[in-house]
């Protein structure tokens, strides 16, 4: 049997290859509403998972996809590792489970990208905590409000924080 103990690599490239096709389907032109909100919100979610998530793909297998006429590259597989992603969709919440070993690089792309704290940043994801949940199946709820603009501007942030990072491999101790 191959065991292999496996490194991480943070922002954790397989995740944010998924959070780049729900962004780009997120502002493509002429995507109608409800999808778009639905797109943004699994996009931030995804890029801050690719902060948490202390896996790599084994045998990974490459397939793509197409949005908006452009061919993207996605990657899938049987995944070894130690710890998954939480288990949420609140926006502000996954913010605040960054592992200690990742935050300090994010605050500093942040601060760097957007001249905006933690704190800041949390405090523009919190209107959206429920917005994936909200609008996913919007034929079930009542009407509901929400920013488009405040969102458009909190994906973006996000989106171009994690792409800015620097990747980090982080060993595991044995």
């Amino acid at each position: 049997m191959n065991l292999e103990v496996p490194s991480s690599d943070y922002p954790n490239p397989s995740v944010v290859e998924l959070a780049e096709a729900f962004y780009q389907v997120s502002v493509t032109p002429g995507c109608p509403v409800i999808p778009s909100i639905v797109n943004a919100c699994l996009s931030i979610e995804l890029n801050l998972k690719s902060l948490m998530v202390k896996y790599k793909y084994h045998n990974p297998i490459r397939s793509t996809a197409v949005i908006s006429g452009e061919e993207i590259e996605i990657t899938s597989g049987q995944v070894i590792g130690d710890r998954a992603p939480q288990a949420s969709h609140k926006l502000s919440q996954l913010l605040n489970k960054i592992p200690t070993e990742v935050l300090p690089e994010f605050e500093k792309t942040l601060a760097q990208v957007h001249s905006l704290s933690i704190a800041e940043l949390e405090n523009l994801l919190q209107p959206f905590d429920s917005a994936f949940v909200d609008f996913r199946y919007a034929y079930e709820m009542p009407s509901k409000d929400l920013d488009l603009p405040g969102l458009r501007h909190v994906t973006d942030i996000v989106h171009e924080t994690v792409q800015n990072m620097p990747t980090q491999t982080i060993l595991p101790i044995l």
